[in-house]
């Protein structure tokens, strides 16, 4: 039987919600599906769309560097120099911000072979897999903050670079007005 009644109660069928609120009741885990496999594949596939993720993050940051370069390059060709000095400050400061989002930063620990091999040796493969489980939840938590923190800086230095084109078009328009 899925449900355990306290005794005295003389039901064969399942409890009633209400009966969940008013009786006490427990799983009997000998007979309970064991999930442990599910949860530790989705783990599992949750953390490679993560680390996609990031991987994707990674590129758009590298190439907002290339672009502020880009930037940078068109800032020397510039007549006048206020506009000149605020293009390469501001792509300057995009560069900045990429470069700050792309240092390593830690982002979570998966079990290691030699952690298992050590301390789950001869062990179930349950307790195994709910280890690596864990281990995996640890890791989308640190990549979660990881995708937070480089989202973020992505979407300064992304702003910086549109004030940066706004001011070599207001140098563009100014040139061409003069």
């Amino acid at each position: 039987m899925l449900f355990d009644l306290p005794s005295g109660l003389g039901r064969s069928s399942p409890p009633s919600l209400l009966d969940f609120w008013l009786v006490p009741w427990s799983l009997d885990m000998e007979n309970a599906p064991n999930n442990v496999d599910v949860i530790s594949d989705y783990s599992e596939q949750h953390v490679k769309r993560l680390q996609d993720s990031v991987h994707s993050i990674n590129t758009r940051l590298s190439w907002m560097i290339g672009f502020s370069g880009l930037l940078l390059r068109f800032a020397a060709d510039l007549h006048y120099p206020a506009t000149r000095i605020t293009m390469s400050i501001l792509s300057l400061a995009a560069v900045a911000c990429c470069m700050g989002a792309l240092l390593p930063k830690a982002s979570g620990k998966l079990a290691s072979p030699a952690t298992l091999l050590q301390e789950y040796f001869g062990d179930t493969e349950q307790n195994c897999k709910n280890y690596i489980a864990k281990g995996f939840a640890q890791t989308a938590e640190g990549l979660n903050t990881l995708r937070a923190w480089r989202v973020r800086w992505l979407q300064v230095a992304t702003a910086l670079m549109l004030l940066a084109l706004l001011s070599f078009g207001l140098d563009v328009l100014i040139d061409s007005l003069a």
